[in-house]
């Protein structure tokens, strides 16, 4: 899952296992993993800026259910994570399985005891972590995609400006040797008849 096409010849996912597929989010992801031959086992391309829960849920609900019929043995979001204006980082996160977190050994030993059981407590929660998890690298691909174009926008307004300035100067240049010319002529004329 990605927003944003994955450059400079990094691959997303390392080498390419019989088992891998992209599911891409938006055009771009779309068009760049076609043109690698990837194999693009869904596509959602008409994501809207504001990120819709139904969007959203439609890309977990196809993650989700390919990798608990076992068409995926893991899921990994691929992003552009947002630093700042000029600056995007590709992040590759795992999505499923859901890794136990690495403890110290002391507070792995304590037991909990979970009321309702721990399977109810996962059956509620997971759907929304992977939700919020995608809403994520989505929100981070597409903030990243808009500072991009403010540095374009940017660069683009100070190269016009730049190109006014020196287009000024040489047409101030130009109309000045002009005038220049005007008044030696004049000047000329006037010699010329003051010395008949």
């Amino acid at each position: 899952l990605q927003h944003q096409p994955l450059a400079r010849g990094r691959k997303p996912c390392g080498r390419r296992p019989r088992r891998k597929v992209i599911y891409a989010a938006g055009r771009k992801a779309r068009d760049y993993f076609r043109r690698r031959k990837w194999n693009i086992a869904r596509e959602f391309v008409n994501i809207s800026f504001h990120l819709e829960y139904r969007e959203i849920k439609n890309i977990v609900d196809a993650a989700a259910g390919d990798f608990l019929a076992g068409r995926a043995d893991e899921i990994l979001i691929a992003y552009h994570r947002y630093v700042k204006a000029q600056i995007s980082r590709i992040e590759i996160v795992p999505l499923l399985p859901l890794a136990p977190p690495k403890t110290e050994a002391a507070h792995a030993r304590v037991k909990y005891i979970f009321q309702p059981t721990v399977h109810e407590v996962v059956d509620v929660f997971y759907p929304k972590y992977l939700h919020t998890k995608v809403t994520l690298a989505l929100a981070e691909a597409m903030a990243s995609e808009q500072g991009q174009r403010m540095v374009a926008m940017t660069n683009a307004t100070d190269n016009a400006g730049e190109m006014i300035d020196y287009l000024t100067l040489h047409f101030n240049k130009a109309r000045q040797a002009a005038i220049t010319k005007e008044i030696l002529e004049v000047v000329s004329g006037a010699e010329a008849l003051k010395s008949r």
